[in-house]
């Protein structure tokens, strides 16, 4: 990410609708609410700075009210530097008697859905005014039904509304799922499959592209990677819209979301120092983010230890790891608990081992 980027982030959503029948309330949207602030607000992306973060889900608020309260956020002083513009939904989509997309909302209200949900055209109008120079991404983890399989909207209003009602700056959506297949919500996490897919591939990055930060598409392939690992068999690939991009597609040329693998690898104050990199590891076993950590405890090994047998185990605890990894759909939670305990001891055994005998070899720093 160049450093003369500034990105704004809106959050928008509901996950309780009390006044209404035809969209259910859902804690998984509570939950994938949660999960993206986390992944979103952090020193690789956006500080938790007041101005940079308007956090509008699960608000009581009217269209008027959230379309006023997003003018004054992008009007703010202190926000007239902003290059970029990310907002996020979570929730129910729908239509409204005009066959217009709207974002459903805590007030929607079945008898006037349009009136009481925040309708899409009226937001483009918002960005148009307001944010016209700056480049637009939504991401927008929305649905149509109120069951637990539901189906995303966006693409059959793509060619109608986008087309016009958008910055030329660049706007660019990341949405849930394609037209043909349903999006989501996986029962037994209380999450959406899309969001809990998202916020961990900006948690955890891949360290098979090399840059520090990645692309739209390439933070989608990334997403889909890790929806298939946790969901496997009943994985939906997310898709990515540019529909107006006379300066260049956004999606392929703006490196805007941290690659977590490259970056964490690459910010140890002293990377020979025994201690630190043992540290590191135990803290990604801590945060939950296990494939990382025995990858880097796999890099620990070889360069800290000249033990053959050590390694031997460490490969061998990494080829289990993913494999346990990919099978973490297919488990209970109590089977999970327990399997996900055997693999972390190992991994924590292992380092004790290694750092206890320090057998590495005098390193020379060139």
């Amino acid at each position: 990410m160049s450093s003369n980027l500034e990105i704004g982030i809106v959050l928008l959503g509901a996950s309780d609708f009390k006044k209404s029948a035809l969209f259910k309330s859902s804690n998984a949207f509570k939950n994938s609410y949660s999960l993206i602030k986390k992944a979103l607000v952090n020193k690789y992306f956006v500080k938790s700075k007041k101005h940079r973060i308007l956090d509008l889900f699960d608000k009581n608020h009217d269209p008027n009210q959230i379309d006023e309260i997003i003018r004054k956020y992008l009007q703010k002083e202190e926000n007239q530097s902003l290059t970029d513009l990310i907002l996020y939904y979570v929730g129910h989509g729908g239509f409204d008697q005009d066959r217009g997309f709207v974002l459903t909302l805590s007030g929607t209200k079945d008898d006037n859905i349009g009136i009481s949900s925040l309708r899409f055209k009226d937001l483009s109008t918002r960005i148009l005014n307001d944010a016209k120079n700056l480049r637009v991404y939504f991401i927008l983890d929305c649905c149509f039904s109120s069951e637990a399989v539901f189906q995303s909207p966006i693409h059959d209003i793509i060619d109608k509304q986008f087309e016009d009602d958008f910055p030329e700056s660049g706007t660019s959506l990341l949405c849930s799922s394609s037209r043909e297949l349903p999006s989501l919500i996986v029962k037994e996490r209380e999450i959406t499959m899309f969001t809990e897919g998202l916020s961990l591939a900006l948690t955890e990055g891949d360290n098979t592209y090399k840059n520090n930060y990645l692309t739209l598409k390439e933070i989608r392939e990334v997403t889909f990677r890790c929806i298939r690992r946790l969901n496997p068999g009943k994985a939906v690939r997310p898709e990515v819209h540019s529909p107006r991009q006379p300066y260049g597609d956004i999606a392929e040329s703006i490196r805007l979301f941290p690659n977590r693998s490259t970056l964490e690898s690459e910010s140890f104050s002293n990377p020979y120092d025994l201690k630190e990199r043992a540290d590191r590891i135990r803290l990604e076993l801590y945060q939950n983010r296990f494939v990382n950590a025995i990858d880097w405890l796999l890099e620990f090994v070889r360069e800290f230890s000249d033990s053959d047998d050590l390694l031997d185990e460490v490969i061998i605890l990494s080829a289990l790891s993913k494999d346990f990894d990919s099978r973490r759909g297919e488990l209970n939670h109590q089977e999970y608990l327990e399997e996900k305990e055997k693999y972390y001891r190992k991994a924590l055994d292992l380092l004790r081992k290694i750092t206890a005998n320090d057998v590495r070899q005098e390193v020379t720093q060139y």
